[in-house]
């Protein structure tokens, strides 16, 4: 034990004492991040069970409730609490501890052990529902929370909707109206979500069917459009303001007429399928309440909500007397409740838990309101700031109510806190940010407690970014010169190398860098990783996992293992690595048996074929054991842990941790019961759609990373010495109400317009970039005048409210909640951080600065960035000041892993650095290797930071009708590039690229607009004008073309790789080749793309000969075939050329070899 206990402090003692006061009452505790809010519930619990034992209850451990919304925090509440008491008595902290021997002490963490109504929300509520299944119409016990199984259950559930007569039509309108997308929630799915939220809410079908009906009537606050001059008026209704009609003055009689007539059926026919929606509802309930007593599975929200009912008298036929004693019996024993993470509580949680307790009861709650981020999965943060502010809460208004704020933070150093001050302050009350949802949201500011230190806390990865997206590939990493990630990679790899992120010792600090989406993460893993980080990646999902996934397809070919289709599929499509063997299998109609006889096999398809044999025969077996025993029996026979013959790409540990997690996650959703190989495929589907809904990968425990990636939301409660916020560039209206067809938030809830109302998609309707309603378009802040925006009412009318997004009230109130959750998420990231916090930021932006809509520009005027600074500089606060560090490490420091894995194109050995200069380059590329090698003093350093090597070229001719507004020349070549390359990857046919048609200028547009969103409609025709005639022309008459087009197969933009070893120094050489082409007869044929807006120069056309040798080198490297490989860099825009080189391929190593030796 240590000899400096934990003592509570300022608002920590403050309502440990007013807590202990008094016998009964309310006491709440708002944290700030790092505040040991958990030590203080740990304290009372520890407390309040040794004040009861000393009193003489023999059962103390029964009379105290410890819980939190939190499952990893609640699975600790019990160790904690057993060593804060043992602390409590050990260094006598509180006068009951005086009275217990250390016998005694060990005999209350006995029982405490075994307390009854300590973990999670949830787990006190299914001990509730134990006592009352058999009374409200379960057997027995229902299982609870196994999301395989409630998949299963509401698919049986929407089958039998279908198959019901009356409800056909209206289930095939609703199929007709919200077809199944990518991204968007089908028929079956909004019913599951609906059920959940009325279960939440505890509100009828009816009450349901009014909050839709509300929703259409904000829409339509003036009723059904019978002119244009309505449809007007619903803009301004929405806008808050006048607008301009002038804008509607190109829409002629008949147009405007067109317009009124679609907005018209629009409102009937969103009416009607509202209509069937909840007449279809109201069934679907009853047969899911039905159905989940016929199979024993409930929802961890169905668990809440039978207790709610059952003692709210909502149920029937319920035995009067055995629920008065239940209730009686929880609140006799539940005397204290101790709730963390309070602002996670959701609304029907909150609901059951106030049927446990009484006024008599002592309940304590803490939590921080600036830390709710979970309004996507119910929570209800107005339940907890009623309480902090009024006193009421669990539906009693407590006579005695004592509220603390506790402002000192234990986590993180000075510099900081202020840091985060500095951003979050001016951010969460901001109306137009923080504040702008339906939370009072006040600032208390951190107070740190730790020490200063001399160093830099704060730092600024600072990069020159192409013109582009700030959420884009092209912007976090581009295919030439510095990138986000690259730059945050550099700055931590060599932040590790020169000291700045280790300790007293030089061992590595803990690093986490945070993403509030898993999108860009991939990008991010492959910049850090080519800066020599090894990364752990902690949100990817359990089901994304290829050696997983073959578990399940072994199982899935199991349900009928003699069928040659599900044998094709097998050995065609899983990553058994039997693929080679197609031409084998289809020779011997798919028959596993007489492959093995008849074929030549190498060991490892030999040991795969033996083992699924082996498993044919002992499938029938399988039809009655556990799936997670044949799961087993599975990674056993095909020694899938072990991977002997290296069929995946999967880190070891991992691998094994994956096969082990899978197995128990079968178990556990199996429960008591068995299922058959076909049963578990229709189980496990929804998940292999969508791995996301499943569990994540475990982690393995392994510290030998440098890095680990996290989500925000997945990183809460956590923290780490050092934190990044990664992609901070993305818009927050993105992912909003606008491009959701079913909103359930709070007390709203919202159908979307149907999809197949006629609507006229030509006509367009200022402000709405998608006229009266496109729902296939989210790529706008809006999908038209008829649902959810994400405009700003300023950016419409500048008389508007600065503060008011444009909508109908009920529908900005959902996008408001949104948006101002999204920045406590921010300031959750921020607060993750211990003794260094690090963002990426451009030196410039883009376009106007968008403090409203984005965390970069927040960040970067919190931390009075101009993009001019460098080295360090000071940021002077209302409280002090604190320290920047831009770019503040060591450029020639290089880091080395620990842990190495041999491959054939990556380098092992460490460099010789007693005898090498620390600037020769262990990375180079194709395309710079020309600049690199030729002019090495002037080309290192620029090489080094990952920036463009140029090399001399002549200026843009005048007579390029080009205006370079948005886009400058590197921007205009890097678009035409990918728009090229795009095309040829979706397989456009050529009769649609010769006659331009729609899916072309799609392409264009779409790319043009990842790279810079603001470039206007004058620039945009031009440059699309260019690209028709001076590239796509030339590109469709060329002899690439023609390969292309007689191609067995076309890959695009393939990674090539290679090793180059000088006097013992290993230099990796990673390209990509836009194209590469083969032939039915075997030949390859190689091509880089250039866009050239100028004539070659001898530099330019040396620098396209060397690519196109070290392109040769890799080949040769790689390919094993005699077959020939051409070998060009193509050239289209202002000058069309085939470039060939005549250099031989030694030419790579003997320049390379001068960078080592000179």
């Amino acid at each position: 034990m240590s000899d400096d206990p934990i003592r509570l402090q300022n608002a920590q003692r403050d309502i440990r004492d007013a807590y202990f006061d008094h016998d009964s009452g309310l006491y709440t505790l708002n944290c700030v991040p790092g505040a040991g809010k958990s030590e203080v519930t740990d304290h009372i619990s520890a407390e309040d069970i040794l004040r009861r034992y000393v009193a003489g209850d023999p059962t103390p451990e029964q009379r105290v409730a410890a819980i939190s919304f939190n499952r990893s925090e609640a699975e600790s509440i019990i160790p904690d609490i057993c060593d804060r008491l043992r602390e409590i008595v050990e260094h006598n902290l509180v006068p009951a501890a005086s009275k217990v021997s250390d016998t005694e002490v060990e005999y209350l963490i006995q029982r405490i052990r075994q307390a009854p109504f300590v973990g999670t929300i949830d787990s006190i509520l299914r001990d509730v529902l134990s006592e009352i299944a058999s009374d409200i119409g379960f057997e027995e016990m229902p299982v609870v929370g196994k999301t395989a199984r409630q998949k299963h259950l509401h698919a049986a559930c929407y089958r039998g909707i279908q198959e019901d007569p009356d409800l056909a039509q209206r289930v095939e309108r609703l199929e007709d109206a919200y077809p199944t997308g990518e991204y968007d929630d089908d028929v079956s799915e909004m019913l599951e979500t609906a059920v959940t939220y009325c279960r939440d809410r505890r509100i009828s079908t009816e009450g349901f069917r009014s909050n839709l009906e509300q929703i259409v009537e904000d829409v339509y606050a003036e009723g059904r459009p019978r002119s244009f001059s309505d449809v007007v008026a619903a803009v301004e209704h929405c806008v808050g303001a006048d607008i301009d009609e002038s804008a509607y003055d190109d829409i002629g009689d008949d147009e405007r007429g067109r317009i009124c007539d679609a907005d018209s059926r629009l409102h009937g026919d969103w009416r009607a399928r509202i209509d069937d929606f909840c007449t279809v509802l109201e069934e679907y309930r009853i047969t899911y309440r039905q159905t989940i007593r016929d199979r024993g599975v409930v929802s961890h929200t169905d668990v809440a909500y039978l207790v709610d009912a059952y003692f709210d008298d909502r149920l029937g036929n319920v035995d009067d007397a055995h629920r008065a004693r239940i209730r009686q019996r929880y609140q006799t024993r539940i005397q204290s409740l101790i709730i963390d993470e309070a602002q996670d509580v959701s609304s029907i949680q909150h609901a059951a838990l106030s049927h446990l307790v009484t006024s008599s009861a002592r309940v304590f709650g803490a939590g921080d309101l600036l830390q709710s981020v979970y309004l996507w999965r119910h929570a209800e943060p107005t339940l907890f700031e009623t309480a902090t502010v009024e006193g009421e809460y669990l539906g009693i208004n407590w006579d005695v109510h004592e509220h603390r704020t506790a402002k000192t933070t234990y986590r993180c150093v000075p510099d900081v806190a202020s840091a985060i001050n500095e951003i979050s302050e001016a951010t969460l009350t901001d109306p137009a940010r923080g504040n702008l949802g339906e939370l009072d949201v006040r600032y208390p500011g951190l107070e740190a407690d730790r020490g200063s230190t001399d160093e830099s806390n704060v730092h600024i990865a600072a990069f020159d970014p192409i013109a582009s997206d700030p959420d884009s590939y092209a912007w976090v990493s581009p295919v030439e010169g510095r990138g986000e990630a690259t730059t945050l990679a550099t700055l931590l790899s060599k932040g590790l190398a020169d000291g700045s992120f280790t300790d007293e010792n030089d061992d590595p600090l803990g690093i986490t860098v945070l993403f509030r989406w898993t999108s860009k993460m991939d990008v991010y893993e492959e910049a850090f990783e080519e800066m020599g980080l090894s990364v752990r990646n902690a949100s990817e999902d359990l089901f994304e996992c290829s050696v997983v996934n073959v578990v399940l397809d072994v199982c899935e070919w199991l349900v009928a293992p003699a069928d040659p289709e599900r044998t094709r599929a097998l050995v065609t499509e899983s990553n058994l690595g039997l693929e080679p063997l197609a031409d084998n299998f289809e020779a011997h109609h798919w028959d596993i048996d007489a492959v093995l006889d008849d074929c030549d096999l190498t060991d490892a398809h030999q040991h795969v074929l033996d083992g699924l044999s082996e498993l044919h025969d002992r499938r029938d077996s399988f039809l009655s054991r556990p799936a997670g025993t044949y799961a087993e029996d599975i990674i056993e026979t095909l020694a899938l842990r072990a991977d002997s013959y290296g069929c995946f790409d999967v880190d070891p540990a991992q691998r094994v941790a994956n096969l082990d997690a899978l197995v128990e996650t079968l178990e556990e959703w199996e429960a008591d019961e068995h299922f058959t190989p076909r049963e578990l495929t229709e189980l496990v589907e929804p998940f292999r759609v969508s791995p996301y809904m499943g569990p994540n990968q475990p982690s393995t425990a392994d510290t030998s990373h440098d890095v680990e990636f996290r989500t925000v939301h997945d990183a809460k409660g956590d923290q780490d010495d050092v934190v990044a916020v990664a992609n901070p560039g993305f818009s927050l209206w993105k992912h909003g109400p606008q491009a959701q067809r079913f909103l359930t938030q709070g007390s709203i809830a919202g159908l979307a317009p149907p999809t197949d109302t006629e609507i006229p998609s030509d006509i367009a309707l200022p402000p709405f970039a998608n006229g009266l309603y496109d729902p296939e378009d989210t790529r706008d802040r809006d999908v038209g005048l008829r649902w959810a925006t994400g405009h700003w009412c300023d950016d419409v009318a500048k008389s508007a409210d600065a503060t008011s997004l444009v909508g109908p009230d009920r529908l900005k109130r959902v996008a408001a909640n949104e948006r101002a959750e999204a920045w406590r998420l921010l300031y959750v990231s921020l607060t993750r951080a211990r003794d260094h916090l690090v963002v990426p930021l451009p030196r410039s932006l883009p376009d106007e600065s968008r403090p409203r809509d984005r965390w970069l520009d927040t960040i970067r005027d919190g931390l009075n960035f101009t993009g001019k600074q460098t080295g360090s500089y000071t940021v002077d606060t209302d409280t002090g000041s604190f320290d920047v560090g831009v770019n503040d490490v060591a450029l020639r420091a290089t880091w080395t892993n620990r842990v190495t894995s041999r491959d054939d194109d990556v380098a092992v050995n460490p460099p010789r650095r007693t005898d090498l200069d620390p600037w020769v380059p262990r990375f180079a590329h194709p395309s710079t290797l020309y600049p690199l090698t030729d002019d090495p003093d002037e080309q290192v350093l620029d090489h080094l930071l990952g920036n463009a090597l140029h090399t001399d070229a002549n200026d843009v001719p005048d007579d390029v009708p080009l205006q370079f507004d948005r886009l400058g020349p590197d921007d205009v070549g890097s678009c035409l590039h990918e728009v090229l390359t795009t095309l040829v990857e979706r397989e456009v046919p050529e009769h649609t690229l010769r006659s331009l048609g729609d899916e072309v200028r799609r392409v264009f547009d779409d790319v043009v607009g990842d790279h810079a969103p603001r470039t206007g409609d004058n620039e945009r025709d031009k440059l699309f004008s260019f690209f028709r005639e001076e590239v796509l022309d030339d590109f469709l008459a060329s002899d690439l073309w023609e390969e292309i087009q007689r191609a067995e197969r076309v890959t695009v933009e393939r990674p090539i790789d290679g090793l180059v070893t000088v006097d013992d120094v290993e230099i990796e050489i990673h390209g990509t080749s836009d194209f590469v082409v083969e032939s039915p007869s075997g030949e390859q044929y190689v091509a880089d793309l250039k866009i050239t807006l100028t004539d070659q120069t001898p530099e330019t056309r040396r620098r396209y000969e060397l690519q196109v040798t070290a392109y040769s080198y890799l080949f040769e490297q790689q390919e094993s075939s005699e077959d020939p490989v051409d070998r060009t860099v193509e050239t289209f825009g202002v000058e069309r050329d085939t470039i060939e080189s005549s250099w031989p391929s030694e030419i790579v190593e003997r320049r390379l070899a001068t960078l080592v030796r000179q």
